[in-house]
């Protein structure tokens, strides 16, 4: 979840595989990103099991941690609900170009542009 500086909050629903937005005193939310069905995808259009948010007034996007994707999605706030994969383009793994189910974004302002900081967790189970 992230707050805006209008107090418009926005939320990641990662059981229904949306993002949606809920401007102050809203009684419903708007969809910003993801299926509106809650249908899972790797599309440009759909997420798989969204997790952490990150938000860029300045330059208007919306990044989400597309967990099962394992990929960073970027969305235009403009309302046209198309995500650029921005990280993790090649599927689940531990190569240079790959992500491994990422669960939190956050953004650093640096000399006037963004940075993007990616923390990773993966739960490893042991059978014993």
């Amino acid at each position: 979840m992230v707050v805006d500086s209008n107090g418009t909050v926005y939320i990641s629903s990662y059981n229904c595989n949306f993002v949606t937005k809920w401007l102050p005193d809203a009684t419903t939310g708007i969809l910003v990103a993801g299926s509106p069905t809650g249908s899972y995808g790797s599309t440009s259009t759909t997420l798989y099991i969204p997790y952490g948010l990150a938000l860029d007034e300045i330059n208007g996007y919306l990044y989400a941690a597309d967990r099962y994707n394992s990929r960073i999605q970027r969305f235009n706030l403009n309302g046209s609900n198309i995500g650029t994969t921005i990280l993790g383009s090649a599927g689940v793994g531990t190569n240079a170009n790959q992500l491994n189910l990422p669960t939190d974004i956050y953004l650093s302002k640096i000399d006037g542009s963004h940075c993007i900081f990616v923390i990773i967790i993966t739960i490893a189970f042991k059978n014993y």
